[in-house]
């Protein structure tokens, strides 16, 4: 029994989700590159896929295509389906783990620093184009392939990701918990320091030896934060979090401090 979705095979969804999703972490990479001028490895998750595009792909076949036809109604609509898209994924990274993966806040009409007008209204005009043109020929590409191949490569694709999906969310939230611990320590060498301000005598000799220990302790904690999680804090550089701003901020400064020993 073959299963559908809005008339689809669900392995051939699945197997545009993979496709597009890794089209995506392609384009978004060689565009990070060359605005940063470095090598940039752009995906949230460990494999080569932004799950965005995928679903942003997939989320515009089923919806839209039968209004290609329709350039008048179809474009507007290209653009709100992926505004939505871009602000719940937005919107469930920071309510599940705290922090935000880009920031359109100070552009012209944006939602929550998610969404803004310039890039909904690029994102509308590009989705157009690919269920026009882009899409109709990956689609004939997909019918020509034995079934065999296009069932049994959904199956792996799905078990592939869905292990790829729960390896990265564990990273994600380990790294929360990292910020949280470094953000605690932060907090306490600066109280150690206030103390030491009003103290004197033996008090202050037992401060001055505290604040020592705390402060190496808090630098051990930020490098181990800025080389396990290295990987976020230079694919996403405008990534925030509303939990521990101060701890991300001192994890990106350890960052830079270990390229420039290492120069």
């Amino acid at each position: 029994m073959t299963h559908t979705i809005f008339g689809y095979p669900l392995q051939q969804l699945t197997f545009y989700f993979a496709f597009y999703a890794m089209v995506g972490w392609i384009l978004e990479c060689i565009y990070c590159s060359i605005g940063q001028r470095k090598a940039v490895n752009r995906g949230f998750l460990y494999g080569p896929w932004c799950p965005v595009y995928g679903f942003g792909a997939v989320a515009l076949i089923v919806t839209l295509s039968p209004l290609k036809e329709y350039p008048l109604l179809f474009v507007p609509l290209s653009i709100l389906v992926t505004s939505v898209i871009e602000l719940i994924t937005g919107l469930i990274f920071e309510r599940v783990l705290h922090m935000k993966l880009w920031d359109y806040t100070g552009k012209f009409l944006n939602i929550k620093g998610y969404v803004c007008f310039k890039n909904s209204l690029i994102w509308g005009i590009l989705s157009a184009l690919f269920v026009w043109f882009i899409h109709p020929q990956v689609e004939k590409v997909y019918l020509d392939m034995p079934s065999g191949v296009t069932y049994y490569g959904s199956l792996i694709i799905l078990l592939v990701f869905g292990t790829d999906f729960f390896l990265s969310l564990i990273r994600s939230v380990k790294l929360s918990e990292h910020l949280r611990v470094l953000e605690e320590r932060m907090q306490e060498a600066r109280q150690t320091l206030d103390r030491l301000k009003e103290a004197n005598g033996v008090q202050k000799a037992l401060l001055e030896k505290r604040a020592e220990e705390t402060r190496r302790l808090t630098e051990q904690k930020m490098e181990a934060t800025a080389k396990r999680f290295r990987h976020h804090l230079k694919a996403f550089p405008t990534l925030s979090s509303k939990t521990y701003p101060t701890s991300l901020k001192a994890a990106r400064e350890a960052l830079k401090n270990r390229r420039r020993n290492q120069k």
